[in-house]
């Protein structure tokens, strides 16, 4: 298949199982992307991806991890150093060793060595899939920076002692001395060559600084550049391209930078790009595990050498024995960080052991293996080996996905984050209202009043976020029984006489503007009644909606409705939720004022209005001022504050961005077209009746 075909595939499968991950969320997004690759190595038998090993740990095990080094809290690595130390270089070892005389006593026809050497496939943990893992389930912080410490540091110790066995099942020999010494060299030679290149590249970029070259993009380039080089530059001195990757990654924490306005456009630039670069690796690497396992388990399968049970057998028998010695020995190397009682120090191991899961770091590993040599390694073994590695990734993923949930403490869905953010937006709205009462009294306050528009949406977003699925549904429900009370509400008042026909038709009209983003029929509806005033009855009845003779009468009776809308609520069923009420009576009262106020739902030619951006600018200035009111208050914590003060200023660099680009000549059209609606308007009211 042609390469442009395997990547569009490959991307492809990559969009489409994150958007199934985000519409499943109790579907881990690692498990979907494996499923994925299965299914396409099996669907599409001409879509085959070569796992090569080098060029796999050169394209994305080394970029990851230096991301990860660069994001993480390389301090707190530092406070668990010697658990990080125990875990990363000695639990490999041990593993090694269990696994090695395991399948050498399970499979006594396959070589001690490389016994030995699927030990050393199976001894490192995915640093990848444990981060997945980690994001997904709660577990105290120090647990969190020991698996992560590990996972960027044992890939190193694991290639090593690959390196060693499969050097001894080449050539016969084995020096526990010589093995000691350069899996020395290469973890201190890894580490210098990654500080080394990482302070070649700060002191080139400096210089490049000085002489005016002030290019953001090859200074973002260049650090994408850096874990390649670091990795191969390592390997070919003999030392570790791992620890070379992680060490210039840690070497890139902004605390060792200077704060001026080149760095700091430069951090937000790269952000963006590493955002989107990791994404695609992490969704890549389960990917290419997928595609490999059918080809892997299927020329074993059929291989009459070996019996089916006899396969699942060894498969399952090499993963609890790697999880009986990880048990084991975190018992005695994580003693200082799995707590004091001896629950939680049950607790915490567990949850460490079954975090060590395997990924497709190890199974390109495997692919390394030889195919064979004169001393008895065959194809047969090396297939059989690389079956049982794939059959340990599997198993320990799905034990980790099935119980670390279970053992793990349970996510509570904390509102108080939210309802923070949501107290400091009304403030926001409050203020705005107060600065701006002179304004809107004057009826000069269309800007101010698009901005508190917008400012009421973030807050909505902020409750939808975290309703549940059977929230979710309820409000839903509200909507539709609010809609269609409010519809007899005004057949009932036109059959009593207590309001014309035009006026009913002028309040279901405004009925379906304000019921239009929450619920489909009245969105329909109001799309054929515009479609209708708009090419078969014409202008007349669309400026009647306009016409200040009507507001006042339709206002009246929308407020009526919402009175009687709040009591039919509350005397309907007792399991509607209270809160649930408030939210939607609140959200159709904002929207009924909006309404009157000439915003037509959410229109994006609000942003249109002279002087949005300004008053905008202005909210995010009041907002600001807000977040700081709640921290001197002592309402938020610092992190809290910052974490809002970061949002505000993204959303005032996206509104100045767009302020300079192509918003004046579409602020002049819109202004213009409003102003022929308004002639239009007046010129209806003056004309005399016929």
């Amino acid at each position: 298949m042609e390469i442009t075909a395997v990547i569009i595939g490959v991307l492809f499968a990559i969009v489409m199982s994150n958007i199934l991950g985000s519409l499943f969320p109790m579907l881990p997004l690692t498990l979907i992307q494996i499923i994925f690759g299965c299914l396409m190595a099996l669907l599409v038998p001409e879509f085959k991806l070569h796992l090569e090993p080098e060029l796999f740990m050169i394209l994305v095990i080394a970029p990851l991890l230096f991301r990860e080094a660069d994001e993480a809290d390389v301090y707190s690595l530092w406070e668990l150093r010697k658990t990080v130390f125990l875990m990363a270089f000695i639990l490999v070892f041990i593993t090694v060793f269990a696994i090695g005389g395991s399948v050498n006593l399970l499979i006594p026809g396959i070589p001690i060595a490389a016994c030995f050497a699927l030990g050393a496939i199976l001894g490192p943990t995915d640093a990848v899939a444990v981060f997945s893992l980690s994001s997904r389930i709660k577990i105290n912080e120090n647990l969190t920076n020991a698996l992560k410490g590990e996972g960027l540091i044992n890939d190193a110790s694991g290639l090593i002692a690959f390196r060693f066995a499969v050097a001894a099942l080449l050539t016969g020999g084995f020096s526990p001395y010589m093995a000691f010494r350069d899996l020395l060299l290469a973890s201190l030679g890894g580490v210098l060559v990654g500080l080394l290149l990482s302070s070649v590249e700060r002191w080139a970029v400096s210089i490049l600084k000085k002489l005016s070259v002030h290019n953001t993009g090859a200074y973002i380039l260049i650090e994408i550049m850096m874990p390649f080089i670091c990795y191969m530059f390592a390997e070919e001195l003999g030392t570790s391209g791992v620890l070379a990757a992680v060490a210039a990654g840690a070497r890139q924490t902004p605390v060792l930078r200077k704060t001026d306005l080149s760095e700091a456009e430069f951090s937000m630039s790269k952000h963006v790009i590493w955002d989107i670069l990791t994404f695609v690796l992490n969704s890549l690497v389960f990917l290419l595990l997928g595609l490999q396992l059918p080809g892997i388990f299927a020329e074993v399968w059929n291989d009459p050498a070996y019996t089916h049970f006899f396969l699942v057998l060894c498969a399952v028998l090499v993963t609890l024995i790697l999880l009986a010695v990880r048990f084991l020995s975190l018992a005695v190397f994580a003693a200082d960080v799995v707590g004091d009682t001896l629950r939680a120090k049950l607790k915490n191991t567990l949850l460490l052991t079954l975090s060590g899961v395997k990924g497709a770091v190890s199974l390109a590993t495997a692919f390394a293996l030889p195919i064979t040599y004169s001393g008895g390694f065959n194809p047969a073994h090396r297939l059989l080996l690389l079956f049982i590695t794939a059959g340990a990734i599997i198993l320990s993923l799905l034990m980790a996905l099935t119980l670390l949930p279970i053992i793990a403490d349970s996510v509570k869905n904390d509102r108080s984050e939210s309802n923070m953010r949501i107290s400091i937006l009304r403030e926001v709205i409050a203020q705005l209202k107060e600065q701006s009462y002179d304004k809107i009294s004057a009826g000069k306050g269309d800007a101010v009043r698009a901005v508190i528009k917008n400012y009421k949406e973030r807050i909505r977003n902020t409750e939808d976020v975290e309703y549940d699925k059977r929230e979710k549904k309820a409000i839903q429900a509200l909507w539709r029984f609010m809609y269609r009370t409010e519809k007899e509400i005004i057949t009932e008042c036109q059959r009593k006489g207590e309001i014309d026909a035009a006026m009913r038709r002028d309040i279901l009209d405004r009925l379906c503007l304000i019921y239009k983003d929450k619920y489909r029929g009245a969105a329909a509806r109001a799309a054929c009644s515009f479609l209708f005033m708009r090419f078969f009855v014409g202008r007349k009845r669309l400026l009647r909606l306009l016409d200040e003779s009507h507001r006042f009468a339709v206002r009246d009776r929308l407020a009526k409705n919402a009175a009687s809308l709040a009591k039919a609520l509350r005397d309907g069923p007792k399991s509607r939720p209270e809160r649930l009420i408030d939210r939607v009576l609140h959200e159709r009262q904002s929207s009924a004022v909006e309404i009157e106020d000439g915003m037509f739902g959410r229109s994006p030619q609000e942003r249109f209005i002279p002087g949005y951006e300004d008053e905008l600018i202005n909210g995010f200035y009041v907002e600001r001022r807000v977040v700081h009111q709640f921290l001197d208050r002592g309402d938020i914590t610092v992190e809290q504050a910052n974490r809002l003060r970061g949002d505000v200023n993204r959303l005032e660099l996206y509104t100045l961005s767009e302020k300079l680009g192509y918003s004046e000549p579409m602020i002049k059209m819109f202004t213009k077209l409003r102003g022929k609606m308004s002639d239009r308007l007046h010129g209806n009211k003056n004309r005399p009746n016929t």
